[in-house]
Formats: C-alpha cells, structure tokens, sequence
C-alpha cells in the first residue's frame, strides 16, 4: 500500500502558507493515501475548534478530511505510541534527568508509518527528524541549546531504533518541490518561477518548516535557476 503519514506540523506549515490545497492533487498524482492519526486529528481540528481564534482553521483543515485529501487512520496505536514515546522521551538525559523533548501526535504518526509500512513520515518540526536520522547530531544541538551536557542512553536509542527500522522522513517543503515541479503552483509565477520556488519555499520555512536557507538555495539551483 503506498501511503505517506502527516504529523500536524506540515499540514498546518502548507495552510498557513495557503497551500493546504496542493493535498488532494498530490495524492491523486502519487497514486496512494495521505494519513493522519486520532492525535494529530486533535491537534489540528478538534482542539482548535473549541477556540474563537483558531476555529476557522480548523474548519478549514477539516475540509481535507471530508474531501479525501487526508485519511484518518483506523489502526490501534495505544500500545505501540505508549512504547516509542516512552523510549524517544528517555533517550537523551541531563544527569539523571530525562529530556522530554516529544509529544504524542508525532510519536503517535511514527506508530502508524511502521504499523502500516507507509512509504514515509511528513514531519516539519526538527527535533524528532533528527531523531530518526542522526540522533547523535541532535545531542550535539541540544548541548548547544541547553548550555548542558546531554548524553544519550545507547539501550534506548538502540530498542527505538530497532522498533521503528528504516523510517523516511520529509518535510512540506519536498512536496512543495514536487508540486512545483508537476506545474500546479505555475498560476503564482507570473513568469518568474524561480521567485515561485523561492517564495513557496520560504514561506513554509517561516512557519514552521526546518528547512535553512542554504537547503533553499541549493534545490532553486538543483531545478535549474
């Protein structure tokens, strides 16, 4: 089954940006389903419309629900989320201090893509990519961050790793290249693609992407500007 699992942060960067509805065309254009947890479901429409300010939004990020665009997940995650948060949460320590550094939607959708075996994880916030992919690059930034010396328990790290195998990870920012180079954002250009690229890109790196600038400059040369 070919399906990629979105935690909150990259839906809510591409409907800030304005952009939640490159979803549906993307999805149809992969030929798979695009996945959100009960979690992340919360997150971004259930807790949001108990709130005068973000109850719009979150109709609005309804909407990708009710068309297709996005899939909530039927899977029982309980057990599996409980364990993988309990073991992300303790790997890195201050002392004896456990860093809790993970929340549960994004540990929830880590579950789903293993449970599933989903082609990837779509996940903008920095922290638990690096996790996934180069932990001991991430104790490096939180001594940085805290000023303090973090260590990583080996035994947790090693039992997570083992849990969650080769996971993918990608940010709204590749599906923005994706969508830019499959012509959907073209109607923005105004005969400056490379300004298209640039502004798309920037704009979810703004709200919330962990995409640097130099990462920005290298795929606007990349596509050939």
């Amino acid at each position: 089954m070919k399906a990629l699992v979105f935690d909150s942060g990259s839906i809510i960067s591409l409907v800030l940006d304005n952009l939640g509805w490159i979803l549906k065309p993307l999805r149809l254009k992969f030929n798979g389903d695009f996945y959100i947890t009960n979690e992340v479901k919360k997150e971004i429409i259930d807790k949001p419309l108990t709130s005068k300010r973000f109850k719009f939004e979150a109709m609005y990020n309804k909407e990708f629900l009710d068309n297709g665009s996005l899939i909530l997940a039927e899977e029982e995650l309980t057990v599996e989320t409980n364990r993988l948060l309990r073991l992300s949460n303790s790997i890195f320590k201050i002392g004896n201090e456990e860093l809790k550094l993970f929340q549960r939607a994004e540990v929830e959708s880590l579950a789903l893509v293993k449970t599933i075996r989903a082609d990837a994880l779509v996940v903008d916030e920095r922290t638990l990519r690096m996790l996934i992919e180069e932990p001991y690059n991430l104790r490096d930034l939180l001594r940085k961050k805290l000023h303090r010396k973090v260590v990583i328990d080996s035994s947790n790290l090693k039992e997570f790793q083992k849990i969650i195998g080769d996971v993918s990870v990608i940010r709204s920012s590749e599906l923005l290249v994706m969508a830019f180079e499959l012509g959907l954002l073209d109607k923005y250009a105004d005969g400056d693609k490379k300004e298209l690229l640039d502004g798309v890109l920037w704009g979810v790196k703004l709200r919330g992407c962990s995409i640097s600038s130099e990462e920005i400059e290298r795929i606007i040369k990349l596509e050939g500007f």
